[in-house]
């Protein structure tokens, strides 16, 4: 086998990561669900987000290799949510 055609496979490992929204700014509507979604699913690693008016939560399965918690938290406050992270059970 030519060694210049090896492809590296790495395992993806993902995490998921609870954010409670704590702040003024709330979500109120769809329109806010898919914003926040559309700006979190742009980071690399991000594979999926769910975010909820109804519960003021926000979850996100990410590789935390390519967007860990203070890139998303970082993202969020761009957008004006005030979170706070929840342990993993």
């Amino acid at each position: 086998m030519d060694p210049y055609f090896i492809i590296r496979r790495e395992r993806m490992t993902t995490t998921t990561v609870t954010f409670s929204v704590t702040g003024d700014q709330q979500i109120h509507c769809d329109g806010c669900e898919q914003r926040i979604s559309q700006a979190l699913e742009r980071l690399k690693g991000v594979t999926s987000v769910e975010a909820s008016a109804h519960s003021q939560r926000i979850v996100v399965e990410t590789n935390p290799a390519q967007s860990g918690l203070d890139q998303l938290r970082e993202r969020l406050d761009l957008l004006g949510y005030d979170v706070t992270s929840e342990e993993p059970a």
